[in-house]
């Protein structure tokens, strides 16, 4: 029904109109009881329907087949009026909706009800709705909008005329939004609340401020500071220690520690001579710290050097160990000791050098280079 569109004059009923000939309604369907509060159609389907009232029940429809009796299915809300609701853009079985002095939007699977009703079952018999997710606002929301390209991301307009910027999600790696809220009056005055620092900007600076060493240590110093103390950017750190660890292969004779989740789907991929493992935290960490995905050995070396260039010896080695290219995170590390007389950086190449139980032969000669050139360093 691309030419229609669904109007409700604050009655209890839902009229459908032709653009084309608005004269009269093509459909008119008696949602509810009582007056409605608000309408939205399926961004997927356009033959579904949902409308809101003060009797608590949002309605489904399938227009195509609803005349006044049967409904597709319904939600309840029991003590609340709905006054604002949202299909996905993304998917028909996702429904968002907010409530009359409440500051929660609430999101639906809606999947789960869709099933016939007849208009005389609809009652308080029906169980109460349970949102799969629920975002708070600071006050109370008058309305919101889906992101048209990312699922991730709501528009919230609330009742003190801000603007909020939100991503919603639901697992660690996605739980944390890179933004708080960027806010206006709807009057002459323009302002901007305390935005919070970009997480990935904050991870890629310690990281090349040199923290990137120690995860552990990271995450008990982020969540120390004043500034970043909340629990979100704790749990990306919690996040990028599991993804480092979530890698397991041989590498040039290096036996890499097995310690892949088992819940962690991965997936094997091979080069010439290297075989490792790719999980999709992993991943997720590679664009958290802003890293591109590079898959070769080459391309590894080209990232390195682009940062050896600069002279960021260390956020060189960082990449090459989380590639598990041990070989070339010790060459930087070895030229980051020589530039700078540090000889602990000097030690952390024969840690680097020993993090594996083979006793293969290009083991031990990278070991054995390793430890001599740590022991001229330290004893010239």
């Amino acid at each position: 029904m691309p030419h229609c569109i669904a109007v409700n004059a604050g009655t209890k009923w839902v009229r459908m109109y032709d653009v084309r000939s608005p004269l009269e309604p093509v459909l008119a369907v008696g949602a509810h009881t009582k007056q409605i509060q608000a309408i939205s159609m399926g961004h997927n389907s356009e033959y579904l329907l949902a409308a809101a009232s003060e009797d608590g029940l949002l309605n489904l429809w399938d227009v195509r087949i609803s005349r006044g009796k049967p409904l597709a299915g319904c939600l309840f809300f029991p003590g609340v009026i709905p006054n604002f609701i949202q299909w996905s853009k993304f998917s028909s079985n996702l429904i968002a909706t907010s409530f009359t002095g409440k500051s929660e939007i609430e999101f639906h699977d809606v999947s789960s009800r869709i099933r016939m009703y007849d208009v005389l079952e609809v009652g308080p018999d029906i169980p109460k709705a349970v949102p799969r997710y629920q975002l708070t606002l600071p006050c109370s929301v008058s309305s919101f909008d889906f992101h048209p390209k990312r699922p991730d991301k709501l528009l919230v307009l609330t009742a003190d005329s801000r603007v909020h910027l939100k991503t919603i999600h639901k697992s660690v790696p996605i739980s944390v939004s890179c933004y708080d809220s960027v806010a206006f009056s709807s009057e002459a005055a323009f302002r901007e609340t305390d935005v919070v620092e970009d997480v990935v900007n904050v991870i890629v600076n310690r990281v090349k401020a040199g923290y990137c060493l120690n995860a552990a240590e990271n995450c008990r110093l982020f969540s120390a500071e004043s500034s970043y103390s909340d629990s979100s950017l704790y749990r990306v750190w919690d996040f990028l220690m599991l993804a480092c660890s979530d890698v397991s292969g041989e590498m040039v004779g290096f036996s890499v520690t097995d310690s892949i989740a088992a819940n962690t789907l991965s997936t094997s991929v091979a080069w010439n001579e290297l075989v490792y493992f790719s999980s999709l935290r992993r991943l997720e960490a590679l664009h958290f710290l802003g890293w591109c995905d590079v898959t070769t050995p080459d391309e590894i070396d080209k990232l390195v050097r682009t940062f050896e260039e600069k002279l960021e010896f260390e956020m060189a080695a960082a990449i090459a160990v989380f590639h598990l290219d041990l070989p070339r995170a010790i060459a930087s590390l070895r030229a980051s000791a020589k530039l700078t007389k540090r000889s602990d950086l000097s030690l952390v190449c024969l840690a680097f050098s020993g993090f594996t139980t083979s006793s293969s032969a290009d083991h031990r000669k990278l070991w054995a280079s390793t430890a001599k050139d740590t022991s001229s360093t330290i004893h010239p």
